[in-house]
């Protein structure tokens, strides 16, 4: 099915085709709901879900993603550098932070009981 999801994504473009797969996939598995007992009616909703999915697949996010990395270069350069800092900084922070938290509630205080209660 990602042939198709690609000749789709190129004719109709990769917002489109994800917008109109997430609204109508729902709809295609809850068709499940109404098979009868044929099994080739189960058969033929599978198929369905495989067509309408496609437009699901990661190809389709890869190339939404890909136009707006283009278009904003500077936001996909900074973006690694925050998570980096953020890497960086926010341990020791959170370290330094757990015995301030211990601190202002009190001593004999745990996280999973609320403070004062037996």
């Amino acid at each position: 099915m990602a042939p198709l999801a690609g000749v789709l994504d190129r004719s109709y473009g990769p917002r489109r085709v994800l917008l109109a797969s997430a609204a109508a996939l729902p709809f295609a598995v809850g068709a499940l709901s109404a098979v009868d007992g044929k099994i080739w009616h189960y058969y033929m909703i599978m198929a369905l879900i495989a067509v309408i999915g496609a437009g699901t697949l990661p190809g389709t996010y890869t190339a939404i993603s890909l136009e707006w990395s283009i278009a904003a270069a500077d936001w996909v350069v900074g973006f690694p550098i925050a998570v980096w800092f953020s890497r960086l900084l926010l341990p020791p922070a959170i370290q330094l932070s757990i015995p301030v938290i211990r601190l202002a509630r009190g001593p004999g205080c745990r996280a999973a009981s609320p403070c004062g209660s037996s």
